[in-house]
């Protein structure tokens, strides 16, 4: 039995047109990460938009560095709470920024949207060491804390999960907060893939549940000079 579930993970990893499809392994794609982002519009067409505006195209061609990728949700987000002052109006600590589109987000606006995705090394789920507990089985610890080119920070760190209940047998997942000078947490993130490996540098698709904003603690981050 063991051998067979041995040779399905490995049969998971066959090629299906630019992708290696490897199930619980990374994804690699036969193209650049900006081709990669641009392969999938339901998901990355607004960053696309955001990285052109932000004159940042070449960076993601030819540079190696780990994306935290922001999806189109997550940025239709952004715009549909402006018209409303928040989340579902409730949230008193929304600041309405009043762009009507990308194209009226000012450049420096953009930049920062983009580079405080950025970790300038890459990382992959493998590089990422597991969280520790103490002896509640709360965490209170491990990962690794990592600046972006913006220059804030994010915490990751991986969780192996169980196979039919035999612990750290199941698959190894990626989680991600984001955190202030001082380590403290912002927020909670985590992520929605285990990567993809485009021939230069790495992705990381962030929750459809994520929000731009929750990696500042300033409430003013999109606002220009505040």
């Amino acid at each position: 039995m063991f051998i067979l579930v041995v040779a399905g993970v490995f049969m998971a990893c066959g090629t299906k047109y630019d992708y290696i499809d490897t199930g619980v392994c990374e994804e690699e794609f036969q193209g650049n990460m900006y081709e990669y982002l641009q392969s999938n519009h339901y998901d990355w067409d607004s960053i696309v938009k955001i990285i052109d505006r932000a004159g940042l195209r070449e960076m993601f061609e030819k540079e190696d560095f780990t994306f935290l990728g922001p999806t189109n949700i997550t940025i239709r987000k952004w715009f549909v709470w402006d018209k409303i002052g928040g989340v579902g109006n409730t949230d008193k600590e929304y600041v309405v920024h009043g762009y009507k589109s990308i194209q009226r987000v000012p450049v420096e606006i953009c930049r920062k949207i983009v580079l405080s995705h950025v970790i300038e090394e890459i990382v992959s789920r493998d590089d990422i060491a597991r969280v520790t507990y103490n002896e509640e089985g709360k965490i209170d610890g491990g990962g690794d804390i990592f600046t972006t080119r913006w220059g804030n920070r994010v915490w990751l760190w991986t969780i192996q999960e169980p196979y039919m209940h035999i612990p750290e047998m199941g698959p190894v997942i990626v989680n991600m907060a984001s955190v202030d000078n001082d380590g403290q947490k912002i927020k909670e993130i985590g992520t929605a893939t285990i990567g993809v490996r485009p021939m230069n540098g790495m992705v990381h698709s962030l929750p459809y549940s994520y929000n731009l904003g929750e990696m500042y603690r300033d409430k003013y981050w999109a606002i220009v000079n505040h």
